[in-house]
């Protein structure tokens, strides 16, 4: 689905992969899905944007569980493209540290086998901008964990930080979070951004009035913190 103008949302994986278009005509993916994924991804960069493989150059990544990052090393190996991820969770697809047994029952969705490991090739820090996209760590679902911010385009892709279903913006999963009183915390770096459209890694697109309804979402949370 086009969200407007070169920005997609390719429909039917896990964990939402987005697709851009840089003013050059090369494409950056916002998070990749499972392992197994990339051929939809390519796919539809075919299909729908009528690109090429070549064309895609970054694959940015918002956390490194296995729903986001899963395809990350497939995509890279079919295209070339140079993957980012927050320095804080490098360590995990590197495969030099483990991520913490989920809490509770696991979904059925939840993969059985883990991604292969894999070396990123960009190391992201808060603040800076990559692709027109500005990085903002917001830590506890990972320690990791980004936002990127298209001030153009009037964008926030949130990652796993913030979710939208049936047009309504909830937190993160407390049983997939590390930390869920940090991530609640950091949810409150994004209540200063002004944007239109929120794209999250599961649901659906908030198209309309997205910083507002943070806003009145994070005022809603009880903060015993």
């Amino acid at each position: 689905m086009e969200i407007l103008p070169g920005v997609h949302w390719v429909e039917g994986v896990n964990a939402n992969p987005y697709l851009l278009t840089r003013v050059d005509g090369k494409i950056v993916v916002v998070d990749t899905g499972m392992l197994g994924d990339a051929k939809k991804i390519l796919e539809y960069l075919s299909t729908k944007m009528s690109k090429k493989p070549r064309d895609l150059e970054t694959i940015l990544l918002t956390h490194c569980h296995p729903d986001h990052a899963g395809s990350a090393l497939e995509l890279m190996e079919l295209t070339g493209a140079k993957i980012a991820i927050h320095k804080d969770d490098a360590d995990y697809v590197a495969g030099r540290k483990r991520l913490p047994p989920i809490k509770g029952p696991v979904p059925p969705e939840t993969p059985r086998f883990p991604p292969p490991h894999f070396q990123p090739d960009l190391l992201l820090e808060d603040g800076e901008v990559i692709d027109g996209l500005k990085v903002i760590h917001i830590p506890g679902h990972t320690p990791g964990s980004i936002a990127l911010y298209d001030q153009t385009r009037r964008i926030l892709f949130t990652g796993d930080a913030l979710l939208c279903y049936s047009g309504k913006v909830v937190g993160p999963s407390e049983q997939f979070s590390m930390d869920i009183r940090e991530a609640r915390r950091s949810i409150e770096r994004l209540t200063i951004l002004d944007f239109d459209i929120m794209l999250s890694g599961h649901g659906e697109p908030l198209r309309r009035n997205a910083s507002t309804l943070v806003r009145q979402f994070y005022d809603s949370l009880k903060k015993p913190y």
